[in-house]
């Protein structure tokens, strides 16, 4: 089908939606370098204990920033806290949103890997109504809006982009779910998950929750599509720490307002980028990782007499920055007085660095003298 045909076919409303893109020179470099380490990934070998930090890590950063960029201000250290049900001084309404939107990343982990259940317009509205839960009734969570809805600049609050008509919504979601049950034989996953994002987004099916429920999309499709990365990435973060050009590369594709037939190669391009800029930071992140360890285990066990478990305290503390005492108790099974005296042997060999007092306490990574 040419592109014309294409546009026709897709100005028309009630017939199957067909994404127009170009598979760019941009593009196929990209795809070209996530298959590579696609490769490396499935071949990675690390300690159980270890994939499950940074399988958690991956979690709390994409609960963090996709609802960053909504508006949500806790810290990234604040939503471990709620993952782990601590106690939190915090605005209600941002944390509930943190926990709404943990469970619907629970459901895409439950079905990413079960074929038997179609990513289509059912599955999209139960995520949805995951992420706005239901504390304010009057989103309708799940349910398709009611009414015109328009999306404001994030900075300036200025109107730049009006969504389809609501009369159109129910259609156009039920050939855009036509198209993500189907195969694509022919279309790279990768570009299967950019098409699903920017589809939601342009037609704007809810009330609230349209850009989470985006990028909760990518992530289950990624993941069913076996692009998953051992749920290692996020996603959501690249997009939150790269922002102006994340909502820049949706703007210019979808313009002002909605049209059926656009032609989404520009947003194709930064998407892969994006993903495969995600990718090398994290795949470096763990070459980093493994040759500290290698490091720790054949220096510092030997040269300060430090235990196994103070190594796993240096591990996390790496993958997470830093660690507190309660996180070292939770993950060696040792009491208050053990993890604040093995904590501060660590400091004192100069490991890691001490801050703050009482519950705030947290002992920040020190990167040793060539390690």
């Amino acid at each position: 089908m040419t592109i014309n045909q294409q546009q026709d076919s897709n100005n028309a409303i009630g017939t199957t939606y067909i994404p127009i893109f170009t598979n760019s020179q941009d593009i196929k470099f990209c795809l070209s370098n996530i298959d590579r380490d696609k490769w490396a990934f499935e071949r990675l070998l690390l300690d159980p204990r270890y994939e499950s930090w940074l399988k958690r890590r991956a979690i709390q950063r994409s609960l963090h920033h996709t609802t960053k960029i909504e508006g949500n201000t806790l810290r990234e250290d604040q939503v471990d806290d709620i993952l782990q049900g601590e106690k939190v001084q915090a605005d209600t309404k941002e944390i509930m949103e943190i926990k709404n939107c943990y469970k619907a990343y629970r459901f895409i982990d439950s079905i990413s890997e079960d074929a038997d259940i179609p990513i289509d317009e059912h599955a999209l509205r139960h995520i949805n109504a995951l992420i706005l839960g239901d504390d304010d009734p009057m989103l309708t969570p799940g349910q398709y809006r009611k009414g015109e809805n328009y999306v404001r600049h994030y900075m300036t609050g200025k109107r730049v982009y009006t969504p389809p008509n609501q009369g159109d919504v129910p259609v156009l979601m039920r050939e855009f779910s036509i198209w993500l049950r189907g195969e694509h034989k022919d279309i790279n996953p990768v570009l299967v998950a950019g098409v699903a994002h920017l589809r939601l987004v342009e037609i704007h099916p809810f009330w609230d929750g349209n850009g989470r429920t985006a990028r909760a999309l990518t992530t289950l499709i990624l993941q069913r599509l076996g692009y998953g990365f051992n749920k290692l990435l996020s996603l959501e973060r690249f997009f939150s720490l790269d922002l102006p050009n994340y909502f820049n590369a949706i703007n210019e594709v979808v313009g002002d307002r909605f049209d059926r037939g656009r032609d989404v190669t520009a947003w194709l391009e930064y998407f892969a980028q994006a993903l495969n800029v995600e990718i090398s930071l994290v795949s470096d992140n763990l070459v980093d990782f493994r040759r500290v360890m290698d490091s720790w285990q054949k220096k510092f066990i030997q040269e300060y007499g430090i235990s196994r478990r103070q190594v796993d305290a240096l591990a996390y503390a790496f993958l997470h920055d830093a660690i507190r005492p309660r996180d070292y108790m939770q993950h060696t099974g040792t009491s208050h007085e053990t993890a604040r005296r093995d904590l501060q042997r660590l400091a004192d060999i100069g490991l890691l660095q001490p801050k703050g007092r009482g519950r705030a306490r947290k002992y920040l990574y020190v990167s040793p003298t060539g390690g």
